[in-house]
């Protein structure tokens, strides 16, 4: 949960929930948004706030319990479910999906597209983001950031030729008896493209004749966990057919 924290500190949802914004105003469709791997809900409480209808779901039930709390505080008509997004979506009624920041293996990315198709309706939108690694020859990186008064995370990143991997250490202080209780979280980020193109190429190939892409943007957020380190990444829209 600690990572939305980071995330929040590097003003990543504010841009993001702007772009998806204009993305789903112009495609025109409905005000009902499903969101995969929703987490603590941040950028779902700002697509709320937006005026649309949001249902986040997410395998991690403290993260779903987390942001049940938070929507009630900012008395937000947004739900939260826990659901495995590889299983049916089709109970759910969106004409918009959106899977921000996946780890995926190209092999598992292809399943939940499949998995998606069967629950869009015809014209539905799929919203996703996808790696490539940057020309910056760094393949290593540290850092320590206050994300509160209270937390603090200690990271550390490593490119790898088809994987970022990192470890984000977070110390949470106790501020009656001072001590320190301390998570990790382990990441390994599937990074299955070397250049932008080669990513466009591998995009048009995966959605064959099932989808259209009808918008591509590159995205340039600097904190770590919302792309990891030595990475671009595309915000990738398609239609289904």
């Amino acid at each position: 949960m600690f990572v939305d924290l980071l995330r929040e500190q590097f003003f990543m949802y504010d841009n993001l929930s702007e772009k998806l914004v204009s993305i789903i105003e112009l495609s025109k469709k409905k005000n009902k948004i499903l969101s995969l791997g929703c987490g603590t809900g941040n950028l779902e409480f700002r697509l709320a706030k937006h005026g649309f209808t949001v249902v986040g779901i997410d395998s991690d039930s403290d993260s779903i319990n987390f942001a049940i709390k938070e929507a009630q505080k900012l008395d937000l008509n947004i739900s939260f479910l826990r659901h495995d997004y590889f299983s049916s979506l089709t109970q759910f009624d969106f004409e918009v999906i959106l899977l921000m920041y996946p780890t995926l293996s190209l092999e598992n990315f292809k399943k939940l597209l499949d998995n998606i198709y069967l629950s869009l309706p015809q014209n539905g939108i799929f919203i996703f983001n996808q790696y490539f690694f940057s020309k910056n020859q760094v393949t290593e990186m540290t850092s320590f950031d206050e994300l509160q008064n209270s937390v603090f995370c200690f990271s550390t990143y490593n490119k790898h030729s088809k994987v970022v991997s990192g470890n984000e250490i977070y110390f949470e202080k106790n501020m009656q008896n001072g001590l320190f209780s301390i998570s990790i979280d382990r990441t390994f980020v599937p990074v299955e493209y070397e250049n932008e193109f080669q990513l466009r190429e591998q995009l048009k190939r995966l959605i064959s004749d099932k989808w259209k892409i009808t918008e591509i943007n590159s995205l340039d957020l600097i904190c770590p966990t919302s792309s990891p380190p030595f990475c671009n990444q595309l915000l990738v829209t398609i239609e289904k057919l």
